[in-house]
């Protein structure tokens, strides 16, 4: 799950505001690598037509990722991405 997502859900069970603020911190740092994650196992592609790409930028977007780490996954991930990188 995205950062957004975990931290709307610890919002819903009461936990406190420092807590929060430190795990949203934490979480950001890894959103790219987990996004990544989640969408190798259900896609593996670039998407080729438009329809696609908003297919898979709904599913990264339900699941809480932001929109600047989708944009960097449909976008292929500059070169570093595409040898392997990262």
């Amino acid at each position: 799950m995205g950062a957004s997502r975990i931290v709307n859900e610890l919002k819903q069970h009461a936990v406190g505001q420092t807590l929060i603020e430190e795990a949203s911190a934490q979480l950001r740092e890894t959103e790219l690598a987990r996004a990544q994650g989640v969408w190798r196992k259900k896609f593996g592609h670039i998407p080729e037509t438009p329809a696609e790409r908003a297919k898979q930028a709904r599913f990264l977007a339900a699941r809480g990722f932001s929109g600047a780490t989708i944009g960097k996954i449909l976008k292929g991930m500059d070169e570093d991405w595409a040898e392997g990188g990262q």
